[in-house]
């Protein structure tokens, strides 16, 4: 209540849809989906659909490392890989630009991880049983410098 009074709800609300604007502009540059057509989502909350292959619980931990928190989908939005970015409080245009950056940095490690795991032609190795049956989860990476 306080920070509406500071600085005026009409300012918040103004605030609160910059902010958003912000991180789906970037989302859709990322080639992501809204779960919620932008018409009619809300000004606070964006939900994500993370691409399948993408471990979602280990993107979500990865984003905390580095000092973003977001949450996954409630039930079957979670097997969607669903995702949710709020963006209230004392969020601003600031902060929403280094999320965004952080996102893109985040996925490039999926992708960077998936190039690299790759056998070549000539020098397929032979896997058992048990490490097929063992997914890989990516190495933590060192966050970037904000």
């Amino acid at each position: 209540m306080q920070r509406i009074l500071e600085e005026g709800l009409e300012n918040q609300i103004n605030r609160y849809k910059q902010s958003a604007k912000i991180i789906r502009t970037g989302v859709r540059k990322m080639g992501l989906k809204m779960l919620v057509d932008e018409k009619i989502a809300s000004n606070t909350i964006t939900s994500v659909m993370l691409p399948q292959d993408i471990n979602m619980d280990v993107f979500i931990t990865r984003l905390d490392e580095k000092g973003f928190t977001v949450y996954p989908g409630k039930r079957h939005l979670k097997k969607r890989n669903m995702f949710q970015i709020a963006n209230m409080g004392a969020i601003n245009g600031d902060i929403c630009h280094k999320f965004v950056k952080t996102m893109v940095e985040t996925l490039k490690e999926f992708t960077a991880v998936k190039i690299q795991t790759l056998p070549t032609p000539t020098a397929r190795p032979r896997r058992s049983d048990a490490e097929k049956e063992t997914p890989s989860i990516p190495k933590k990476r060192s966050a970037p410098p904000f």
